[in-house]
């Protein structure tokens, strides 16, 4: 391929995406929301004593992999309980928080659970730090139908709308830097936005591509004398024009990416809501102190061995983008 490109690196200065700030998107703003209760609880059998030998960074709760699946939409209108993978949309590594609220809550723990769920600001505040929820000692299951949304990264119409237009995988199609083994030369997409970019930015006066233009156009003259054709072709675009294009578009989608929940990766985590060991001993004794230091060590002991059962459910509503 020829080297009629080949130049000094070029750093244009211009925006290719404009900003915006709004409120974080609600269920009513979007379409195929989907809504799940998660059911989280600790594993059966769990002990403060195991706990503080196995799971010292906090116990965490996560869906099967074989469930993972059934998170994506539901695409189909009949029979709709019985799914196989083709009746299925949506990429499970982007999902967008709509809702988020806890139904219910349990516990027979001797000690209060922080619960700290990813995606999720934490919005419970403790002497010992802040979580999503903290769940009481010894708490029969209690129905509380509480919101606690309040996203870890907003994502604004702003960023749904421009994201719509184009996302990643739509620039990376859009603008290639495979076309030629010597690096020289960039292929654009006619019908691509980095393309638009490039060339609304050539006839501007200050344009930072200007000495370039001239040569832009003859590799390209076959698409600036037919702007108004059906077809897509590749551009020819000098590799640090191009370069400096795609980062300058990927910057605020690399944003929006990060407003997602990977739900291949989410798990929820209980820990003690005071931040000591499980095994730490303060506070378990309760009923025997009146009775001496024997009872109240057999009361700690049955307490750090004794198996327990805690969790809450949690409706989480949700889209998955494509």
């Amino acid at each position: 391929m020829e080297d009629d490109f080949v130049d000094d690196e070029v750093q244009p200065e211009y925006s290719a995406i404009g900003g915006g700030v709004d409120e974080h998107l609600k269920e009513e703003d979007m379409y195929n929301v989907t809504t799940k209760i998660f059911s989280i609880t600790t594993p059966e059998g769990a002990t403060l004593e195991q706990l503080a030998a196995n799971a010292k960074n906090g116990l965490f709760w996560e869906m099967p992999a074989e469930l993972k699946t059934l998170l994506k939409q539901n695409t189909k209108t009949i029979n709709r309980s019985n799914v196989s993978e083709k009746d299925l949309d949506g990429d499970l590594g982007k999902a967008l928080f709509l809702s988020a609220k806890v139904i219910s809550y349990h516990s027979n723990c001797p000690k209060r659970l922080a619960v700290d769920i990813p995606g999720l600001v934490p919005t419970v505040y403790t002497s010992s730090g802040r979580h999503n929820w903290v769940i009481p000692a010894n708490t029969q299951n209690t129905v509380v139908g509480q919101s606690i949304m309040d996203p870890e990264n907003k994502y604004t119409r702003y960023m749904y709308e421009h994201n719509q237009k184009c996302n990643l995988k739509t620039l990376e199609r859009h603008i290639r830097f495979d076309i030629d083994h010597n690096g020289q030369v960039a292929g654009m997409d006619s019908k691509g936005i980095g393309w638009k970019v490039l060339t609304d930015n050539l006839m501007q006066p200050d344009s930072p591509f200007a000495e370039h233009s001239e040569a832009i156009y003859a590799k390209n003259r076959h698409i600036f004398d037919n702007p108004d054709s059906p077809f897509s072709q590749i551009a020819q675009v000098p590799m640090a024009i191009a370069r400096e294009i795609f980062d300058e578009i990927a910057a605020p989608l690399k944003q929006i990416e990060k407003a997602y929940t990977d739900f291949n990766m989410w798990k929820v985590r209980f820990r003690p809501a005071d931040m000591k060991p499980w095994n730490a001993i303060d506070g378990l004794a309760r009923d025997s102190v009146v009775y001496g230091s024997d009872h109240v060590g057999f009361e700690v002991e049955a307490k750090l061995n004794t198996p327990f059962s805690a969790g809450l459910d949690l409706q989480l509503s949700y889209v998955l983008n494509e």
